[in-house]
């Protein structure tokens, strides 16, 4: 949104990265490994641009909690977290 504020022409790419995280990996460093790793695949077929990689993944109660996939589930996930700290990186 801040790209197309400012009037900046963009392409969006949706490299495929393996999202898994490795052992024992905080969720720091996974969001981090993972922006990375999809801005290094970026800059492999583009290479002449300017690329900016990212990367989001929420965490609650020190867990590290995925996309729900369906609303079934996006439902689930609300009420865990109702009262809870939901915490997006």
């Amino acid at each position: 949104m801040l790209l197309q504020r400012l009037g900046i022409p963009f392409e969006v790419f949706s490299p495929a990265v393996d999202e898994s995280p490795r052992a024992g990996e905080e969720a720091g460093e996974l969001v981090s490994r993972l922006a990375n790793s999809k801005a290094r695949a970026a800059a492999g077929i583009f290479p002449s641009s300017i690329i900016i990689g990212s990367d989001q993944l929420a965490v609650c109660n020190k867990r590290i909690v995925g996309k729900p996939g369906n609303t079934t589930n996006a439902i689930g996930q609300l009420r865990e977290f109702s009262g809870q700290t939901v915490n997006f990186l």
